[in-house]
This record gives C-alpha cells, structure tokens and sequence, in this order.
C-alpha cells in the first residue's frame, strides 16, 4: 500500500511539473514571421487614381497590382482603383492627388512630374526622335539616370517613382485627309499636351499647337474646338478616338511615357516588410503593365482599320522628312535640360 501511495504521489508531482513548465514554454504576444512589432494586426489601403478606362492596359495593370500585393500581404495591405476619371479629370490631376496623399498612388507622364516639381530632366522623353524604341526608354528609366529622377522626386514633390512604362508610341490624326506629309498638316489646330516639346513638334510639321486636358478631348473633337490630335495608338482604341477623327499617320515621333508614382510619405510609414512586399510587387507590376502596353501598340492598327481609320503606315523617305523638320528642335531647345544631359543619354544608348 505504502507504495502505491508513493506512485501516485510521485505522478501527482510530474504532473504539477509538466504543467508548470508547459506555462513557462507559451509563446509570447509576438508578430508572427514578417511583421513587426509597429505592424502586427494594422493594415494599411492604397487608393489609387486613374483617368483612363476599365479596358486600357493602364488599369488592367493596376488591377495586377492590387492582386499582387493583396496576396503577398496576406491582406495587410487593401487596394481600391479609382480608374475611368472617377476623382480626376487629368494626369496633372492625379499627380497632385498623390502629392497631397488624397490617393496613395497613380502613373503619369513625365511631362507631368516635369512641371509639379520643376524638374526640366523629366523632359527627357518628350524630345522628338531622341529614342527609337521602348527597349532605349527603359534602359534610361530603370537605370542610374532614372534613379537620380527619382530622388529629385522624393526632394521636390514627395513622390517616390519607379522605372516608367511605354503607354505606346505617338501618332497623329486629323479629320481632314491623309496624312503623308508635314504640308498636309498645315494650319489645322492639333491638341497637344502643355509640353514645350510637344507643342513644338507640332509647330515644326507647321500646324498650330493647341493644349487641351486629356480628359475634355473626346468632346472638342467632336465640337471642332480641335481638328486633330496626337497620342499612342493603344489610346485611339480604348478610348474610341476612332470615332471622331478618320486619318492617322505612325509619325512616331516619341512615346508616351509614364512613371508610376507613390506617396513618399505614405510608403514611408509602411513597416520594413511591407515596403519590401510593395517594392516586390511594383517588379512585377512594371512587367505585366509594360508586356500589356506592348501588345496593345502591336495590336491597335488593324482594331483602328477595322473601326474605319484610314491608317497611313509611312515609307522611310516619308518618315524622314517629318524627322528633319523636327530636327532642329533637339538642338534649338536642349537648354530645357541640358545639352550635356542629352550628351550623356546619347552616350549611354551608344
């Protein structure tokens, strides 16, 4: 009997011992593997703004954006797309949004990011026949020049940018008749951008330049406030531009380029693995957004035929006479960013 008390004694006392030190091994209140101590249990929304529409590569990029950084998240970080002018009515609109934090992020034009922080190198792209293809863009853009642009950015405007996307190359149309020669352009008014460069590229094919907001341009065409314009091809097609104008010609000149654009201070009060979560995902936002872009250009001209544009696909000898017409303007207007400036892109696409 004695021991049987003694087992039970000893078993009682294991059991008190076990139990006490399985209270000493509980795990603490402490984030799980890749959140923070600042992090744990906060989350965080991005709102961003666009003016084009819910079929453009424009949002279908944002849309692979969201879908990305929602999952590598694990739902820390919530994205909402305000596209098709649903706040704004411009780029420069939505460029001033994400500058006052109303959306956290938005792509624009460099011409924009140009003039909300007076940054002339941002210009870069704007300069007729400077660039050949999307591969030189991106080569600049996601390169030592692009990263030195970016942290101008971040000092001037607060706006953190990364790399930038073709959004296609430049095309001209008017309602009047074929285009084949600058002479078939002369003295019609034809909407520009408020770009210095835009508007004297247009003036050096002898037309008069006339800016009007992206977002009011369908109508003006329509009433004859404007009897042509110039953009990317992508863009005639999602926003059916082919509808009120009848002639274009691939004048390609330059592209437009955007630059995805966040706000600093926003992304700066991310916790250290969240911004290395948004960092990832903009790597593959820029591919999926770029290859989207990419064959949206290759596909327009024959959706802009069959919508009954007459597209005119120039020979060399008619593309080199819009060139040297534009030519001058490389040298008459370098001090926009610097002779020396062009000198260096030159030299590193070389």
């Amino acid at each position: 009997m004695k021991s049987r008390n003694l087992l039970i004694l000893l078993l009682v006392m294991s059991l008190v011992l076990v139990g006490g030190l399985s209270g000493c091994s509980q795990p603490s209140e402490e984030p799980s593997s890749g959140e923070s101590d600042e992090s744990s249990g906060e989350t965080y929304e991005i709102r961003i703004s666009h003016i084009a529409s819910n079929t453009d590569p424009i949002h279908l990029g944002w849309e692979k954006f969201k879908e990305t950084i929602e999952d590598k998240s694990d739902g820390r970080i919530t994205v909402t797309i305000l596209g098709n002018k649903q706040i704004s009515n411009s780029n420069d609109e939505d460029a001033e949004k994400v500058q006052s934090n109303t959306v956290q992020m938005s792509s624009v034009p460099t011409y924009t990011l140009a003039a909300l922080g007076s940054i002339d190198k941002y210009k870069l792209c704007d300069y007729p026949y400077l660039f050949k293809n999307d591969e030189e863009i991106y080569k600049i853009m996601d390169g030592e020049i692009g990263s030195e642009l970016s942290q101008e950015l971040i000092d001037k405007t607060g706006l953190k940018a990364y790399g930038a996307y073709s959004l296609g190359w430049v095309k001209i149309s008017t309602n009047e008749k074929p285009i084949k020669a600058p002479e078939d352009l002369a003295g019609l008014k034809i909407r520009t951008t408020n770009s210095d460069l835009y508007m004297e590229l247009i003036k050096s094919w002898g037309a008069n330049a006339t800016p009007v907001n992206y977002g009011e341009l369908f109508t003006a065409l329509q009433q004859g406030t404007v009897e042509g314009m110039v953009t990317t091809t992508g863009l005639y097609v999602s926003d059916r531009f082919y509808e009120v104008q009848d002639f274009m010609a691939d004048v390609n000149p330059m592209a437009i380029v955007h630059v995805p654009v966040v706000n600093y201070e926003f992304y700066s009060s991310l916790p250290e693995d969240l911004q290395k979560v948004f960092d990832e995902t903009m790597e593959i936002y820029l591919e999926e957004v770029r290859a989207l872009e990419a064959k949206a250009e290759k596909d327009a001209i024959g959706q802009l035929r069959e919508k009954g544009m007459e597209v005119t696909e120039l020979t060399d000898d008619q593309k080199q006479v819009f060139m040297d017409a534009a030519a001058p303007i490389l040298v008459d207007k370098a001090d926009l960013v610097g002779a020396d400036f062009i000198e260096r892109i030159q030299n590193e696409l070389k």
